[in-house]
């Protein structure tokens, strides 16, 4: 029996990231026709730009986030929306929809550090636009984890792996090819290492299942139950100062201490 191919039913975070990401394009096309400086300035800042890192005072940790929401062009965009939609409601329906936000945005990030890192090494200030790293965290993800899912490539059928494996292999000579010649891209392929590399460690290494908003909502939990308890016990302390010294002997901030924990209890 042959193949059968059909499209995907669209994940709720893929279908946000969807609707975000061609409404930020809108955007700057919008800005390009009628206030080109403020275009121009959108992608300066928002963009990975190793000049603003250079020159500015603090660190532009944004951009690690939103370079991924900016695009080139109409087919920029389309293209990595379109792999997006293809492999990211594969992912997400796999992993579940907190996992992928933090997953998702963390390939983007990582791609956008290896593109900086290797911009400011090589002493050259080109910025960095587009989602292709997290795709390309995406792809590979779902690669290891769903290795011999088939995909059409030209109409032709082949296996997730060899897909997600050809993908990477043409980035990686690529840019060793740019680092032989001296020459430039305008393709990061950098870009598309790093979200590659951080959807193979967290793929290949179990990490991707960490549902992190639940670690931080635990985390924040136990923070306030220890701060409760550490209260609790600086209580019992200044009732027990004033039962034998009496409420003279308090501090101005003992005293105001207790009137917070009057209310709270």
């Amino acid at each position: 029996m042959s193949p059968q191919f059909a499209m995907p039913s669209i994940t709720p975070v893929v279908k946000r990231i969807l609707i975000a990401t061609f409404a930020i394009y809108g955007l700057q096309v919008l800005l390009g026709i009628v206030a080109e400086p403020a275009a121009l300035t959108l992608s300066a800042w928002f963009s990975v730009n190793p000049a603003v890192w250079a020159n500015y005072k603090a660190p532009a940790l944004w951009q690690f986030v939103t370079y991924g929401f900016l695009h080139g062009g109409i087919g920029h965009v389309f293209w990595n929306m379109l792999q997006l939609y293809f492999f990211g409601t594969m992912l997400e329906a796999i992993i579940g929809s907190r996992r992928f936000v933090w997953f998702y945005l963390g390939a983007i990030a990582l791609g956008g550090m290896l593109h900086l890192v290797s911009e400011l090494i090589g002493g050259s200030y080109h910025p960095v636009i587009g989602a292709s790293g997290g795709v390309m965290g995406v792809i590979v993800a779902a690669a290891i984890l769903r290795p011999h899912t088939r995909v059409l490539l030209l109409f032709i059928p082949i296996s997730l792996w060899v897909l997600a494996a050809g993908l990477v292999a043409i980035d990686f000579f690529s840019e060793l090819q740019n680092w032989k010649s001296g020459t430039h891209s305008y393709v990061s392929h950098w870009a598309h290492l790093g979200g590659a590399l951080f959807g193979g460690l967290l793929a290949w290494r179990g990490w991707i299942w960490i549902d992190w908003s639940e670690r931080f909502t635990k985390r924040r939990e136990e923070k306030h139950v220890e701060r409760r308890q550490g209260e609790d016990v600086r209580l019992d302390a200044l009732l027990a100062k004033v039962h034998r010294d009496g409420i003279q002997s308090l501090t101005n901030s003992e005293r105001e201490f207790l009137n917070r924990m009057s209310k709270r209890h």
